[in-house]
């Protein structure tokens, strides 16, 4: 440990992981101090060779796997978290290392909330104390700026053929580890309903500001983790695009609702193919029946400790009871607003998802 600090104090990195790869083992609890310096003086230091930040990465996650950190011993904070997300410092940083950082930090969280999580303690746990809707949406709103801003850096970068197959995989990934904080930030609270209610008002507002693009709202929809979230986003986004509101609870009649009265508008990449935004119309409405589907079979509107234990069968209301005449007569709408639209028959992947879409809604409700 002396020699690990001389090198520390002479600022000799490669000398520190070189010695700490020896000594952070199972029986070695690394002091507060070596986790400090790997993380700020080492992996987040712009002037660090790749080599020497992926080592000083795989020190910590060696660490955390064998020691990990509660809320007394995190080695970092929001501050720095926000710090390293912040444009001009993001431009400092590698793709890479801010990937690195991220990884370890929401390792660190689903560690923490993994280990809580059966002892019923997830008020002490570190996501409680830096991601709760309750306490710290604050926080939330920016990992939601920070998940939009990825979005659409992985969106544009995915149309320019100057930019590296290997950033754009990096941009995301962090993109995917965002979203799993905006999990755990909807699962840590009592109340998901109530977290996914913000985070989703939040998110959808923040959507409605920024240029409409179809690849966008696809991207941040397919990348959601929590369907409780997914659901609510969708029945937001439909609703904003339906002309005629209609004062239903999210279920298979608003659904049904939603496919006989929204209307997306038009996307940029569009051109003459009008039936594009007809195709995505099914397929939000098919994200919406299936993440619904999800929310009242899983439980999901529960807490997860009270999840954990449910054995209760799924609680339909009368709302999510449907006819076949009510299912076809909503695709038929759908069908006569589309070719009204285009002047000529819909394509037939559109007729086909449209089928299918109606046998599994009637199979739900059915069973």
């Amino acid at each position: 440990m002396s020699l690990v600090c001389s090198t520390i104090e002479e600022n000799y990195a490669e000398g520190t992981v070189q010695l700490l790869s020896d000594l952070i083992q199972p029986r070695f609890y690394p002091p507060p101090y070596i986790t400090a310096n790997l993380l700020r003086g080492i992996l987040l230091d712009p002037q660090c060779a790749d080599f020497l930040a992926l080592e000083a990465y795989n020190l910590l996650m060696r660490a955390q796997k064998y020691h990990p950190a509660d809320i007394r011993t995190v080695p970092w904070d929001w501050e720095l978290l926000s710090s390293v997300m912040a444009e001009q410092n993001a431009r400092k940083l590698p793709w890479e290392v801010r990937c690195l950082f991220m990884h370890y930090v929401l390792q660190v969280l689903e560690d923490d909330f993994q280990f809580k999580l059966p002892l019923r303690l997830l008020n002490h746990s570190i996501v409680k104390a830096v991601l709760s809707c309750d306490e710290k949406f604050r926080h939330v709103r920016d990992v939601i700026n920070w998940l939009l801003d990825g979005a659409k850096q992985s969106f544009c970068n995915s149309e320019d053929e100057d930019m590296p197959n290997k950033e754009q995989n990096y941009c995301f990934k962090m993109l995917l580890f965002l979203q799993r904080m905006l999990l755990l930030a909807m699962e840590v609270d009592r109340t998901p309903t109530c977290s996914s209610n913000k985070i989703s008002q939040e998110l959808f507002n923040s959507l409605m500001t920024t240029t409409p693009c179809r690849q966008l709202r696809l991207l941040l929809l397919n990348t959601l983790e929590s369907s409780l979230l997914k659901c609510k986003m969708l029945e937001l986004l439909l609703d904003e695009a339906c002309c005629k509101k209609r004062p239903l609870p999210m279920s298979f009649k608003l659904l049904l609702h939603f496919l006989k009265t929204s209307t997306l508008a038009l996307d940029p990449s569009d051109g003459i193919e009008r039936w594009r935004r007809w195709d995505e119309l099914l397929k939000l409405v098919w994200m919406l029946m299936l993440s619904y589907e999800e929310v009242m079979t899983g439980h999901l509107r529960y807490s997860i400790t009270d999840r954990e234990s449910s054995t209760r069968r799924p609680m339909w209301t009368q709302n999510d009871t449907v006819t076949q005449a009510t299912v076809q007569e909503a695709a038929e709408v759908f069908l006569s607003r589309a070719v009204e639209d285009l002047g000529h028959v819909v394509p037939p992947q559109i007729q086909e998802s449209l089928s299918q879409l109606q046998e599994h809604l009637l199979s739900i409700s059915l069973h």
